[in-house]
């Protein structure tokens, strides 16, 4: 992404404000107006800069000519739109579908100001103008307390974007910037200025240029999934009424340190400008820290022993990172950014950071505490039972922390709890297979931990099943034999067995397993079963099969 370096500095009707370690009043917009803020808007049809500068508003004054109280004011001499306002309540941007209110390395920001809008100068008759885009501006002159340069005074503002590709050569595209300028010169490192460059592949004023989409993808843009709200002005040569040229950028932090300002006033300005033709639109979003007071580590100082945890610092651009944690501890990843990944040991400590830039030179450090994670151990009692009338004990073992409660499931996916706070548990006639396992927690910092699991297998019920046929007469001589045949049985056949005088059993030698057995060679009446079991249940016998022996020859 190309970046343009503003020089614009502007002492015009600030008000000065003596300001101590704190922030200065309202640099976050807590009021919830633009009370101390200077805001100025224009049009570009001459060129960025003051020259486009058309209507200001005092920091001292009132509305409409001033901006003490003012929530909002509207684009330059287009009413029925706002170019600037404050927010107060947390939504979504349309384009980009980022929070308008974000929480960024863990700091929640309670109210940011929307800096320009998606109105355009072209075909708009209520513009008063012949061309050029709307532009508008906020700034503030900053009173850096008076002391020693060797203390921190620093400031944290985060932005996100919406810019539409104009097809312009790149110092004529829309264009979002922040500068920061002190009586030294502009601080580069803390202004950061975006549009979308392309390769200049165009006359002065025209359109068509190509994007140079990779640097703007490098630099954190993406292409919306929403169109243009404006038609296109070459749909009767490319036939798309509405284009997808709109390209959003999320939040990024920026911090600067101004204590090598002690006692000096500083100038922090934001713009947001169309596009200069006046067909292509900007906007974009700022939210600045109420907190000056030096670089503060955003992460937990009370964790669990073998957790993941992160800490972070706003962005310094350009800056190198130097994280320091407990020797026992983990780094996963970003020991060398502003985002740091580690794993937690038993043992706490300090965590420290510096990081430094052009703008900046800052470290802080945090006492961390490290608290035993709860331990879920091992659940023992796992067992197969039959349906209908059973009883399984299962126990935790093992475990450190105070049961929570058991929870049950019967396939592994879905769990439902069991307001059960012991470590012993009866599962009681089950009639299918059920998993069980225990939550156990420790205090409210750490998060609950599982046991394993315990799994009580349900073997059905045994059923002896139907023989088929259930009667038949063999004759003296028949060699083909009849085959018997077991059906709608539940478990596997143990042996057969048969009988002569319908009382007195016996079993196959060897056994026979099978579900077919072909009777022939008889040479009495014969009755025959199977004994069937199904897991741990009972053993079931089957219907009978009666076989007539005929001594008639066949």
């Amino acid at each position: 992404m190309k970046c343009r370096w503003s020089v614009l500095f502007l002492f015009i009707c600030f008000r000065s404000f003596t300001q101590t370690q704190t922030c200065p009043v309202n640099i976050n917009f807590a009021s919830g107006d633009l009370t101390h803020w200077y805001a100025y808007t224009g049009n570009n049809e001459n060129g960025n800069g003051p020259i486009a500068i058309r209507q200001i508003y005092d920091s001292n004054n009132l509305p409409p000519a001033g901006t003490k109280g003012a929530a909002f004011i509207q684009e330059y001499n287009l009413p029925s739109v706002l170019g600037i306002q404050v927010i107060t309540y947390k939504s979504s941007d349309p384009f980009g579908g980022f929070s308008t209110l974000p929480t960024i390395n863990g700091y929640n920001y309670n109210y940011s100001i929307k800096l320009g809008s998606t109105a355009i100068t072209r075909g708009n008759p209520q513009t008063g103008t012949d061309g050029g885009g709307y532009i508008r501006g906020i700034s503030y002159r900053i009173n850096v307390p008076p002391g020693p340069a060797t203390e921190p005074y620093t400031m944290t503002y985060a932005y996100a974007m919406v810019l539409q590709n104009g097809t312009h050569i790149s110092s004529q595209q829309p264009v979002i910037s922040a500068t920061l300028e002190t009586p030294a010169g502009v601080i580069t490192c803390a202004s950061p200025s975006y549009l979308l460059p392309t390769f200049n592949n165009v006359n002065n004023g025209g359109r068509g240029a190509s994007l140079d989409s990779a640097t703007a993808k490098k630099n954190g843009f993406k292409v919306s999934g929403m169109r243009s709200p404006h038609r296109n002005p070459d749909f009767n040569i490319t036939g798309v009424e509405y284009l997808q040229d709109v390209w959003t950028k999320d939040w990024t932090e920026v911090t600067f340190d101004l204590s090598p300002y002690r006692g000096q006033q500083v100038s922090l300005r934001f713009e947001a400008d169309n596009c200069i033709p006046g067909g292509h639109f900007a906007y974009g979003y700022i939210a600045i820290r109420n907190s000056c007071a030096g670089l503060m580590i955003s992460g937990d100082t009370l964790v669990c022993n073998n957790s993941v945890i992160t800490y972070s610092v706003p962005t310094l651009a350009g800056a190198t990172y130097n994280w320091i944690v407990p020797d026992s501890w983990a780094i996963l990843s970003g020991d060398t950014s502003n985002m740091l990944r580690v794993r937690s040991s038993a043992a706490g400590g300090t965590v420290k950071i510096r990081e430094k830039n052009s703008c900046a030179d800052l470290s802080d450090t945090i006492l961390v505490k490290t608290l035993p994670s709860p331990v879920g151990g091992t659940l023992d009692g796992s067992a197969t039972v039959c349906a209908g009338v059973n009883s399984s004990t299962m126990n935790l073992l093992n475990y450190s922390g105070g049961i929570v409660n058991w929870l049950v499931s019967t396939d592994s996916i879905s769990w439902s709890a069991i307001p059960e706070n012991t470590s012993q548990h009866m599962a009681e006639n089950l009639d299918t297979t059920t998993l069980y396992k225990v939550i156990v927690g420790k205090g409210n910092v750490c998060p609950p931990d599982t046991s394993s699991a315990a799994i009580i297998t349900v073997d059905q019920k045994t059923v002896g099943g139907k023989m088929d046929p259930a009667d038949a007469t063999l004759c003296d001589g028949q060699t083909a034999g009849i085959t018997l045949t077991l059906t709608r049985n539940t478990g596997s056949v143990q042996n057969w067995q048969y009988t002569t005088d319908g009382m007195t059993w016996s079993d196959f030698v060897p056994a026979h397993t099978s579900t077919d057995y072909t009777v022939k060679g008889i040479t009495a009446s014969t009755q025959y079963r199977t004994i069937d079991k199904n897991g741990v249940c009972p053993a079931d016998t089957s219907s009978l099969a009666r076989i007539v022996f005929d001594p008639v020859a066949f």
